[in-house]
């Protein structure tokens, strides 16, 4: 699976990355972020794969002088008959798939396109609904969360010390902590947290 912010898809953009065209006929689930596609927009779609997106609603509010957001995922075709969309958000925030066949469980993938806070159309409650589909998916199979969620991490790392998430799980420390202790410092030049 491989995840990109293409940050607009116009079929000229694919096309300029012919490399990457190449490498996703070998992947299973490429999924996009930022597709800036409006409902009902076609998308170029891959050699043997399926297609599924969710865009934002077009509003007559705000000062978006262009389309924003939009999520679209390509499915090989040979999972296409397994694979469903179990959910999708009104606001365009986010996608759940469903895959079966090839797990014990049925996976439930989510796919988020989180815009950056302060926007207008930024949804305040993205995380809170985030929560509660997850706990219902985890209800009826295993769940991997992915996407874009324009995080600003500042200073501060920017992946998961599972000691800490133990810790915050109330879970056993079942994976040992492989953080080297020689750890570069980060070069991030964006000082600001989101909180």
């Amino acid at each position: 699976m491989c995840l990109w912010n293409i940050h607009g898809a116009a079929i000229t953009k694919l096309e300029t990355h012919e490399h990457l065209l190449d490498l996703f006929q070998h992947i299973d689930v490429v999924t996009l972020t930022e597709t800036h596609h409006f409902p009902g927009d076609t998308f170029p779609i891959l050699l043997g794969s399926c297609y599924f997106d969710v865009a934002r609603p077009v509003t007559t509010q705000g000062v978006v002088r262009r389309h924003s957001g939009g999520i679209a995922v390509l499915v090989r075709e040979t999972w296409a008959n397994s694979t469903t969309v179990w959910k999708t958000a009104r606001d365009g925030t986010r996608i759940w798939l469903r895959l079966g066949n090839a797990f014990q469980r049925p996976l439930f993938l989510c796919i988020v396109y989180a815009a950056p806070q302060g926007l207008p159309y930024a949804n305040s409650s993205l995380f809170e609904h985030m929560c509660q589909e997850v706990g219902e998916a985890m209800s009826l199979g295993d769940v991997l969360l992915t996407g874009d969620f324009n995080a600003r991490t500042g200073i501060n790392t920017d992946f998961i010390d599972y000691n800490q998430l133990a810790d915050v799980l109330l879970v056993p420390q079942a994976i040992e902590n492989t953080l080297p202790n020689d750890m570069l410092e980060r070069q991030n030049r964006d000082i600001v947290t989101a909180s």
